[in-house]
């Protein structure tokens, strides 16, 4: 294949507009040819969306911090990330794709410090912040707690669950992996799981699981005590619909008679 000739090329670049829009973005997405002189002398022309994305980055920002994307800067995981860096261009970024972004210096007092800004949603179900307890407790107004039901990383436990039992939302809860599951902690939490989503979602515990399918051979005799006992702990009188449907039967059952 014959060696291109630059300075052609460079005269077909200036005669055909997508072209060399097409060269921009193929270029922008070149980081290790492109140094910070250059982006500075054509940052107007150069695609800054991609720039933005890269990493390593030879970023330093206050030279031309108004070409920048701040939307994909504040995803980038490879910027210097500082609480000082964060200060200095508070008003630039996308706090919330910052508020998703892994690679900051999580702490306690990066989030008090900007407490105002962050998308707290996003926050939630960041699983890189540094996760307790005390946390969860300094924080618990901002939270948004169905989110939180859904993060992997806190540190599950039947104590954790225990003690913001009334912010967790049990549907969510009842399909996060992470939890210590155990019959102990099914027992414990019995009135508060969504029993029909640990049943599609095969969470519950392999005994349970077991307990399940071998009620499937109950003899009817069985599954009649069973019933019983369930009706006369926790149904009296029968819900409207078992009545109903009582009902029908007995009258299905006499009028096949006739």
């Amino acid at each position: 294949m014959p060696k291109i000739n630059h300075q052609k090329f460079i005269e077909f670049l200036a005669r055909n507009k997508y072209a060399a829009e097409f060269f921009i973005k193929h270029i922008s997405k070149s980081y290790n040819v492109v140094d910070m002189d250059l982006i500075e002398r054509y940052a107007d022309k150069c695609d800054l969306d991609k720039f933005s994305q890269k990493t390593p980055l030879p970023w330093s920002g206050a030279p031309i911090e108004n070409y920048w994307d701040w939307r994909a800067l504040s995803q980038n995981t490879s910027l210097p990330w500082s609480e000082e860096l964060i200060e200095r261009f508070a008003d630039k970024w996308v706090w919330n794709e910052l508020s998703q972004n892994n690679s900051l210096p999580w702490s306690e007092e990066l989030l008090e410090r900007f407490a105002d800004k962050w998308d707290w949603e996003m926050l939630s179900i960041n699983e890189s912040l540094p996760w307790s307890e005390e946390l969860l407790e300094r924080f618990t107004d901002k939270w948004e707690w169905h989110k939180l039901s859904q993060n992997n990383s806190l540190p599950w436990s039947e104590e954790l669950i225990e003690r913001f039992a009334d912010k967790w939302v049990w549907h969510k809860l009842s399909q996060n992996n992470s939890l210590p599951w155990s019959e102990e902690l099914l027992e414990r939490f019995a009135d508060k799981w969504d029993w029909e989503s640990l049943k599609e979602s095969q969470i519950y515990s392999p005994r349970l699981n077991e307990l399940l399918i071998e009620c499937v051979s109950w003899t009817k005799q069985e599954i009649s005590t069973a019933l019983e006992k369930i009706r006369s702990a926790h149904y009296k009188p029968l819900p409207l619909r078992w009545r109903r449907k009582i009902a029908f039967l007995k009258n299905y059952k006499r009028l096949s008679k006739k």
